[in-house]
């Protein structure tokens, strides 16, 4: 742990230090950034022998999950049934598009039927189909995903259909009431298919969506219900995998390893768990993209129970923008008590932003904010090189002897990390509870109130608190 020493500021700089914050506040406010959500599902097709039981059940489940990835109702869009057609669906992924703003952050959620069709070149085209038995191709869908991906800041894509077809439409039937999501119709063809047939159970679109995650260091995480060569499956109680993703979301046991966040990897095994428990069907949730962006938060589960506070920050720096990378050099990492070594730290942003300095004390049980504090209120910097502390303060190794962690985070708009923290002299502090986490990571993401936006991180630096 630190405590705070103090030097003097003429009254005149303090004054003149205010105005500038208040200069900068107004030159770089801005719209908060904004969460958004897209939630498509077609039950009723117009060949109606292709409908699916309880995908209007799944819809429901869909904004639940919404809200809790801090989603405010009125940004929460939903296109269902006869308005899903082929024109429905571009029109509403074109208008996500239009609305999303630098720094949103968006979650986009289907359940219907998958299917596949020939295509020219001897290949096969797979994607989500329409009310109207129309494809909406799987290479449209990228290509928007890297449209959102190019300005918002996190996209989440919960996929609950299938696009196998041949062996695998064989094991369709279930005596539990359970009907495959893939679609056994007549689908428009995409012309010329040079004697190539499609039937493979194959999920081509979830392999093409892995080679270009490969290729590229998008904030973005693809969710599907089954693995490339498998069925998911619908039923009156709601579809498999949708259930099971809401059931997680819904249980602070699915953050494993109590930082807070619940990862996509965290929702996988969950679900995975789930499904197993309740289908003998395989299915096979697979993720595609960062498996470790946050899909959720335990805000909801008030609890005192202790957490692993640096797995907290390493999350976050997992979640971050890498194009918002700090460097955060300290001038020793060692600290002896008995001198009361002072930590003496620079940090190199990229970009102008409010910046902050986390830290978890060296006895683990504590969240603290040592930047901004009650003597320097004025985080907002330019890109560049900072040193810190600052001359009006400084902190001092106080013990007790082990290992802190602090780590930089720097957002475009200002966040409240201190809210509901106790005074520690001019710092902040909170015991670190899966509730603080909790809250600590809502905050930092922009959950809720805090709104989206991009934020960028420094690698978590251990710091050894020594007699």
């Amino acid at each position: 742990m630190f405590r705070s020493t103090f030097s003097t500021m003429r009254v005149g700089s303090l004054r003149a230090a205010a105005c500038a914050a208040a200069v900068l506040c107004t030159l770089v406010g801005g719209a908060r950034a904004e969460n958004h959500a897209l939630i498509m599902w077609v039950g009723e097709y117009a060949d109606a022998r292709q409908n699916l039981p309880g995908i209007d059940k799944d819809a429901a489940l869909a904004r639940g999950i919404a809200r809790s990835m801090g989603v405010a109702d009125n940004n929460i869009v939903e296109v269902k049934n006869r308005d899903l057609t082929l024109e429905g669906m571009k029109l509403a992924v074109g208008q996500l598009v239009g609305r999303v703003q630098s720094g949103d952050r968006v979650f986009i959620y289907y359940s219907g039927h998958g299917g596949q069709v020939d295509a020219a070149g001897g290949k096969c085209s797979e994607g989500m189909v329409a009310h109207d038995g129309s494809l909406y191709f799987d290479q449209q869908l990228q290509d928007d995903l890297d449209r959102l991906a190019g300005k918002a800041a996190q996209v989440i894509f919960m996929n609950d259909s299938c696009f196998s077809g041949g062996a695998a439409t064989k094991d369709a039937g279930s005596s539990s009431g359970e009907v495959a999501k893939s679609y056994t119709g007549t689908i428009k063809s995409a012309g010329g298919a040079d004697g190539y047939a499609c039937g493979d159970a194959v999920n081509k679109m979830t392999r093409s969506f892995a080679e270009r995650a490969s290729r590229q260091e998008l904030q973005v995480l693809y969710i599907a219900a089954s693995s490339d060569r498998e069925l998911s499956y619908a039923s009156s109680k709601g579809s498999t995998a949708t259930v099971a993703w809401a059931q997680c979301l819904e249980n602070a046991q699915t953050d494993t390893n109590r930082d807070g966040f619940l990862s996509g990897e965290e929702l996988r095994q969950c679900a995975q768990t789930r499904i197993n428990g309740v289908s003998r069907k395989q299915q096979t949730v697979t993720l595609i993209g960062n498996i470790q962006l946050p899909v959720g938060f335990n805000t909801a589960s008030v609890t005192t129970t202790p957490v692993q506070p640096e797995r907290t920050l390493a999350a976050l720096r997992a979640a971050s923008d890498p194009t918002m990378n700090m460097v955060l050099n300290l001038s020793q990492t060692q600290l002896s008590i008995s001198r009361r070594d002072r930590l003496d730290f620079s940090i190199s942003t990229p970009q102008a932003g409010y910046l902050y300095l986390l830290h978890i004390g060296s006895d683990g049980k504590t969240f603290d904010v040592l930047f901004p504090n009650d003597m320097d209120t004025n985080n907002y910097v330019s890109a560049g090189v900072h040193r810190f502390p600052r001359p009006k303060w400084a902190v001092e190794a106080t013990g007790p002897e082990g290992v802190g962690y602090v780590m930089a985070y720097m957002s475009p708009t200002p966040k409240n990390f201190r809210d509901g923290m106790d005074k520690i002299g001019p710092f902040a502090s909170v015991s670190a509870t899966r509730s603080a986490a909790s809250k600590l990571a809502a905050v930092a993401v922009g959950s809720g109130q805090s709104g989206g936006g991009r934020f960028g991180t420094s690698d978590v630096i251990p710091v050894r608190e020594t007699r």
